[in-house]
């Protein structure tokens, strides 16, 4: 949650962020970042970001 506190400049952007960090959980093959809507919001700048409080992570 704190390693990008700017957000992301793309749903899939996140996507390979999140992969990066669990390996664990590979990606689908075929499978849309758009599922990720539920966790990022879009910001005024167009940027995606956590939708939940990043105070939170400290």
């Amino acid at each position: 949650m704190t390693a990008f506190p700017d957000g992301f400049g793309s749903l899939e952007q996140a996507a390979d962020s999140i992969a990066t960090y669990l390996p664990q959980r590979r990606r689908e093959p075929g499978k849309s970042p758009d599922s990720l809507r539920e966790l990022l919001r879009e910001g005024a700048d167009g940027r995606w970001r956590w939708h939940w409080d990043p105070r939170l992570g400290r």
